[in-house]
């Protein structure tokens, strides 16, 4: 596709194409601003994980920027965050194209807006939209009970296949809950997982909480 020569991904300008690895994925030759060339696959520049080359990547724990955080909870935290989006072994983020923005590849940017967003050592980072990358838009600090609820794929122990429902034992009940501030908030008894699965959403709705929906389309017209 000639439209990707001479377009920059991040610090990385297409030279020219490069032929189609295994898999027939296009490859082009790329400059990074340093000067390094290399060859990298579309599907990498399409979705920013190949914004800059091995080199300059390296460089970002070797000039100073992380010192500050090394060796921190925080610091670990990052270094998570940034192998789930660049590392391809990892099911589920570099294959949908979830990656984290260019400011927080440097730590410091990140360090500054962990604070100054009320981080502390009971948090966990939290994507606001689970189908949208790592940025100070789309992330928050929660309490980690908080964030299991916040999951894109369910619980293989999950039998009724919604968000926060759950079949009453011995009795043909559904129950309905969402975790809030650390507690279950308990939703009552529903003749059905679809019907209890909307009350659920419903709360959610009406109290103004920030957790993944189980009806997306039907919920924000509602809104």
């Amino acid at each position: 596709m000639t439209e990707y020569i001479g377009k920059t991904f991040g610090k990385r300008l297409v030279l020219r194409e490069a032929g189609r690895d295994k898999s027939r994925d296009r490859l082009y030759l790329c400059q990074c601003e340093c000067g390094r060339q290399d060859v990298v696959r579309q599907s990498s520049l399409r979705v920013g994980r190949s914004i800059m080359c091995h080199s300059c990547a390296a460089k970002l724990t070797r000039n100073g920027r992380t010192h500050e955080l090394s060796g921190t909870r925080l610091y670990g935290i990052w270094k998570s965050m940034v192998r789930r989006c660049t590392d391809t072994s990892v099911k589920g983020y570099a294959g949908r194209g979830i990656v984290v923005c260019d400011d927080w590849l440097d730590t410091r940017v990140f360090h500054e807006w962990a604070f100054a967003n009320g981080y502390n050592d009971s948090l966990t980072i939290d994507r606001i939209d689970v189908n949208k990358g790592y940025s100070p838009e789309n992330c928050r600090w929660v309490p980690k009970v908080e964030q299991r609820e916040n999951v894109r794929t369910l619980s293989a122990t999950n039998k009724s296949g919604y968000r926060g429902v759950s079949r009453k034992h011995g009795r043909n009940v559904w129950l309905a809950r969402v975790t809030v501030d650390g507690s279950i908030v308990h939703l009552g008894h529903h003749e059905d997982a679809m019907t209890a699965a909307k009350a659920r959403d419903a709360y959610v709705i009406a109290n103004g909480l920030r957790l993944p929906l189980n009806f997306k389309f039907e919920a924000r017209a509602a809104e």
